[in-house]
């Protein structure tokens, strides 16, 4: 068995001109080096060809500064002002004047320019546990990253990251592995050799280790996806053979071919002479970079923007959004939210600001939430509350709170307690793209009853009225006579415009011992009146909205809302409580067309 293991610290990227060759090339030194107890590390930079942005593992590179560090190890030139913002978006190779080789701080957003990104050498995982919810689950690195166990090596990302050792007990073995921790003495640039366990740490992770060897050794596996194939290969120093995605039969391989001995293809490993390339299986999944469409019919793609371990710049991180996006999608614990700019406002404006955004729970309905000042997205208090169904938080989710703090806010689930500092990711996407579409949970109280009129009750079940006439919606306890009710709601349906046209809820009167503590004589609505609740009237636990309606042709109507009717304490009665309903769904006899066949 032949086995070179060579650990991802040291990536060279060389330039290579030709179209036809591979997307990830070389970095900074010369030769590659097996790993050592010191050493320095480097991002693996190359030119991105089959996607219109930077995938994971990658990152845009966003500052004038590394792309030009970026371009010299590409062996690019810098072009013709290309330190002007040519169509936007990030550092990006473009030809024009048929000088295929020039590059610009500011063009990923022209037609046919590749992006120039990077592989991170060194990253911060997600935070491992804190306080009262501690795991025994192993910290998360990012993709194609793992967790560093030497302290040398941790001495060395540690300073990629610009962390500083504790300065008395940095080497004490906290459990876990070379971690930030601020060690509650506010000093949230320290790190320790031990300590990735502990409350409120974020694992340091490396680029993972990958191995030339036939077959694979223990403990690692064979590379079946291109792009970690192209990671892989410049990680242990190949070239990218003559057309690399070359379909020679097997699994990424180091094989020689017309000459070169020193080349890697996407598929090649069952050619003679080849050495199969393998990666390290670590705790941490490999997610694969999501293709680039290859026709107009596939869906469109998220790419990651942020994460919450960290203090992010978002004035900075803003302009990895290209103009093309539809909307960002924000993870934290097992919610899903999704933004975008109010209009006239730009992805940068909604990034840095708490006013600047739209709020979706499903990419087809936007609402513009009440807002919190200071801090970035989210909603003031109790808007999802008050106003989504089956969404029992207090606020939406933060990404920031203005101050520059660490992770966002405010809810890992629907229903669990508002904390700061949780961690999420964040991604745009492009228009009508989501990963993870995580529906709300099962509504605990979105009763309605709106339209000609269409219905749903406590259990979930929809159903339209058919029948004209005073209708109870809802009766509080179930069974009660009118006058001993908490709370009593009855409708009257009409047809209008004819005998069998459509029923609309004309008036509609809130009566009962809790509506006459609101007001003397409770409260009634006409939809031939100005009279309606625009804002949700409580009624002890329960909330109730009665809004104007009106048709095309001018008919008006009301519409009626009602939330956590379920928390009532006691059976709730009526169509929108727990009776029956098969009587009133049915229409009259004259109204039914029958049919001889």
């Amino acid at each position: 068995m032949r086995v070179v293991s060579i650990h991802v610290f040291i990536v060279v990227l060389r330039a290579w001109v030709a179209q036809v060759q591979a997307n990830y090339l070389y970095t900074h030194d010369s030769q590659v080096r097996l790993r050592s107890s010191k050493y320095t590390a480097h991002d693996a930079y190359f030119i991105e060809t089959t996607a219109s942005d930077c995938v994971l593992p990658a990152e845009a590179i966003i500052t004038p500064e590394q792309c030009d560090e970026a371009a010299e190890v590409l062996g690019l030139v810098l072009g013709y002002r290309g330190n002007w913002n040519l169509g936007g978006g990030h550092c990006a190779k473009w030809a024009v004047l048929n000088m295929d080789t020039w590059y610009y701080h500011y063009a990923s957003g022209r037609p046919g320019a590749q992006p120039i990104c990077k592989v991170p050498a060194f990253s911060l995982g997600h935070e491992r546990y804190c306080s009262t919810a501690r795991s025994t689950a192993a910290p998360k690195c990012p993709p194609f990253h793992a967790e560093i166990t030497d302290p040398s090596d941790c001495d060395s990302a540690a300073s990629e990251l610009g962390l500083t050792l504790h300065p008395s007990d940095g080497n004490v073995n906290y459990g876990g592995t070379c971690s930030q921790w601020h060690n509650g003495n506010g000093q949230e640039n320290w790190y320790f050799y031990y300590a990735s366990n502990q409350c409120g740490a974020y694992p340091i992770c490396q680029l993972q280790q990958f191995v030339l060897s036939d077959p694979c050794p223990p403990g690692f596996e064979s590379i079946t996806v291109a792009a970690v194939c192209d990671i892989a290969g410049a990680a242990l120093g190949l070239s990218p053979g003559f057309v690399t995605q070359y379909g020679f039969g097997g699994k990424c391989a180091k094989y020689e071919l017309g000459g070169q001995s020193n080349v890697y293809y996407h598929w090649a490993s069952n050619q003679p002479g080849a050495t199969s390339i393998c990666s390290a299986v670590t705790s941490n999944p490999v997610i694969v970079p999501t293709p680039s469409p290859t026709s107009s019919s596939t869906a469109p793609s998220c790419t990651q923007l942020a994460t919450g371990g960290r203090s992010n710049d978002w004035s900075t991180i803003c302009q990895s959004v290209p103009t093309t996006a539809g909307h960002v999608q924000l993870n934290m614990g097992d919610v899903v939210d999704y933004f975008r700019p109010v209009a006239g406002a730009t992805f940068c404006d909604m990034l840095t600001s708490s006013n600047q955004h739209e709020w979706s729970n499903n990419l087809t309905t936007w609402y513009t939430p009440g807002y919190y000042p200071a801090h970035f997205g989210g909603s003031a208090l109790n808007w999802p509350l008050d106003n989504v169904a089956g969404d029992e938080r207090r606020f939406l989710s933060f990404w920031d709170d203005g101050g520059g703090g660490v992770g966002g806010c405010c809810h890992n689930s629907y229903s669990d307690t508002s904390y700061p500092g949780r961690p999420f990711t964040m991604y745009w996407c492009q228009p009508g793209a989501n990963l993870v579409p995580t529906p709300l949970p099962t509504s605990s109280g979105d009763i309605t009853a709106t339209g000609d009129p269409h219905l749903k009750n406590v259990f979930g079940e929809r159903f339209d009225l058919m029948m004209p006439g005073r209708h109870v919606l809802i009766n509080i306890p179930r069974g009660e006579p009118a006058e001993k009710t908490q709370l009593h709601v009855e409708a009257d349906a009409s047809r209008l415009g004819g005998q069998c046209e459509d029923l609309y809820f004309q008036e509609l009167n809130i009566t009962g011992s809790l509506a006459e503590e609101m007001q003397s004589g409770g409260y009634r609505f006409r939809s031939r009146d100005d009279s309606e609740t625009p804002e949700w009237l409580s009624f002890g636990k329960i909330q109730l909205k009665v809004v104007h309606g009106r048709t095309d042709h001018g008919i008006e109507y009301l519409n009626f809302y009602v939330k956590h009717l379920k928390r009532a304490g006691v059976p709730v009665g009526g169509l929108l409580g727990e009776d029956d309903h098969s009587h009133v769904e049915q229409p009259p006899e004259e109204c039914i067309q029958h049919v001889t066949l």
